[in-house]
């Protein structure tokens, strides 16, 4: 869903499938990652070695949110930092700004 959510203008100007596309508005997809991402944290916290599962996860959102096309796409550039802040501050090392 990351990889959707930061080639949003691609996929338009493509006219490629973006299942971003099917939240009725932005605050309904910002709500449903804000539940992925918990549901994420909440799914490894029950594996061996959670904190390095936890690390990954943190990793993967700080890494997507920081791409150079988040920044290009107006629409989104807020709703990213939505996103972000609904992880804890380890996401923001790989982002990489607090």
């Amino acid at each position: 869903m990351l990889d959707y959510f930061i080639d949003q203008e691609e996929d338009r100007t493509g006219s490629d499938l973006n299942f971003r596309s099917y939240y009725k508005n932005e605050q309904e997809m910002i709500e449903r990652f804000v539940d992925f991402i918990q549901q994420a944290y909440k799914a490894v916290s029950q594996l061996p070695h959670k904190q390095f599962h936890r690390m990954i996860n943190h990793a993967l959102l700080g890494v997507y949110l920081a791409n150079e096309k988040v920044n290009k796409q107006n629409n989104i550039k807020e709703n990213h930092k939505q996103i972000l802040r609904s992880s804890d501050i380890s996401s923001y090392f790989f982002f990489g700004t607090p």
